[in-house]
């Protein structure tokens, strides 16, 4: 791209410097997946559960990010609530993720928790599954120009 510039009463080009794309939610994305990287290498059941749970929470948080703000604040809400309201096609994974919560809650504060191996293994497929179908979403959303317009700025700017 270049730029036109009036220098001396002669129009000069020069070019333009690149400016990066903003794209909301894949910091969050990146972040995630370094949480199930520490999942699948932790040591023992309880933190590759947490770790694991914790990636899904990033994804879930990736997905607000790309949407943008809200149009309207309500009373604080889990970012399992907020998600099923605002993305409803990942609502199958809030209430999964929302279920889980309690036993990754528990595991936190240091409580016994009977966790097998198959609940474990479910959390980071769950994790690893939801996070591609939002990995999909923000690269689409981000390609879109959906991405983190203000909803009132895209009916103002709509032709």
């Amino acid at each position: 791209m270049v730029e036109l510039t009036q220098a001396e009463g002669a129009a000069r080009v020069r070019p333009m410097r690149h400016v990066p794309v903003r794209r909301p939610g894949f910091d969050l994305v990146r972040r995630a997946e370094d949480e199930l990287t520490a999942a699948r290498s932790a040591e023992d059941a309880e933190s590759a559960y947490i770790y694991g749970h914790l990636a899904a929470l990033r994804y879930a948080a990736a997905v607000l990010a790309a949407l943008g703000p809200a149009l309207r604040r309500s009373r604080s809400k889990s970012v399992w609530v907020q998600l099923a309201d605002r993305a409803p096609q990942f609502a199958h994974w809030a209430a999964i993720f929302e279920e889980s919560s309690r036993t990754r809650s528990a595991l936190e504060a240091g409580l016994a928790v009977d966790l097998s191996g198959d609940q474990v293994s479910r959390c980071l497929r769950n994790a690893d599954e939801f996070g591609a179908e939002v990995t999909t979403f923000v690269d689409v959303l981000s390609h879109s120009g959906e991405a983190s317009v203000p909803h009132w700025s895209r009916e103002r700017f709509a032709s």
